[in-house]
């Protein structure tokens, strides 16, 4: 799976896995715990967190790396509903915007291992 780190105007918000096939977009986070890394579903519009362990953050993007929507600890066996004009989904362990504090965040920018940092 490929690997990207992921930036808010400078800003490291998370490293995630991207998931671009059917079978990793299926599969997302559902059974992972701890959650260690985060998971970028593209395309995506809506999630659920049915069979997951553990809360998470979410934030829905735009094609253009817009934030659409961001739902903070979103509770297991829940359905986020679809996010009109969303072309991906950033999930991360609960309460990692908060922590850092990215809840305000309007982009987000989505680098490769190995090309960010100047």
């Amino acid at each position: 799976m490929r690997r990207v780190k992921a930036f808010s105007n400078g800003s490291f918000v998370a490293e995630a896995d991207v998931a671009e096939n059917f079978f990793t977009r299926l599969r997302g986070l559902m059974g992972k715990s701890p959650i260690r890394r985060a998971l970028w579903i593209v395309p995506c519009s809506d999630i659920h967190t049915f069979n997951m362990r553990e809360d998470i953050d979410v934030v829905f993007l735009s094609r253009q790396s817009e934030v659409l929507r961001i739902i903070e600890a979103m509770p297991k066996n829940r359905t986020s509903g679809k996010v009109r004009g969303a072309h991906s989904v950033l999930e991360l362990p609960a309460h990692t915007l908060r922590s850092r504090n990215l809840l305000d965040i309007s982009t987000i920018e989505f680098v490769r291992e190995g090309h960010y940092g100047g």
